[in-house]
């Protein structure tokens, strides 16, 4: 019984200087050789260079989606008017453009089938809230081929798209600078939104 004790002792003893002996080498190998510490040096010096480019990537991708966002922030949405085939009722469609002009919004009618493909916008005057919106003779020529019902359409889905895009209040058209005349009425006054 006492050689047990004493071999379980020496076991102990020699497990604990073991154990002491290996956390010493462990020390040592955590202390920097003066050759690693100059790696090392080398390698905080080379971070701040990396971090730079990290920065300035990160900077360069925002201000592309700035410029995106910017982009998508100037297209404005433009509410063409057109007649539907089927009911015959005035129906809308929004459309997106970068810039508002005559000529746009007047090839956004012509895309709806609301006015002829070959007619064109001679002038557009906004003066206040009144809009004076010059036509050339196909347009008018083209409104003048229909009954009273079609070319009523045809006029309310100029005047609406008109007035909504510019935010006016009234509009005149004309024909190439004289009173647009369809046969069934004269255009001499200014016409709000139908």
């Amino acid at each position: 019984m006492k050689k047990r004790v004493v071999l379980i002792l020496c076991c102990c003893i020699m497990l604990s200087v073991a154990g002491c002996e290996k956390s010493r080498e462990s020390n040592v190998q955590n202390d920097p050789t003066p050759e690693e510490t100059e790696i090392q040096n080398n390698e905080n010096e080379k971070t701040p260079q990396v971090e730079e480019s990290i920065l300035q990537e990160e900077q360069n991708q925002l201000g592309e989606e700035e410029r995106e966002t910017e982009t998508v922030a100037k297209k404005t949405e433009v509410t063409i008017y057109k007649i539907d085939p089927d009911s015959g009722e005035l129906i809308t469609e929004i459309k997106e453009c970068n810039e508002i002009n005559e000529d746009r919004i007047w090839d956004y009618l012509i895309e709806a089938g609301s006015v002829p493909k070959d007619s064109e916008v001679c002038a557009l005057v906004k003066e206040g809230e009144q809009l004076k919106l010059d036509v050339d003779k196909t347009f008018g020529e083209w409104l003048r081929s229909f009954g009273t019902t079609g070319e009523q359409e045809i006029i309310s889905c100029v005047v609406n798209t008109y007035l909504d895009a510019y935010g006016a209040k009234s509009i005149k058209i004309t024909e190439e600078g004289e009173t647009l005349c369809s046969g069934h009425m004269e255009y001499e006054e200014y016409m709000k939104k139908y």
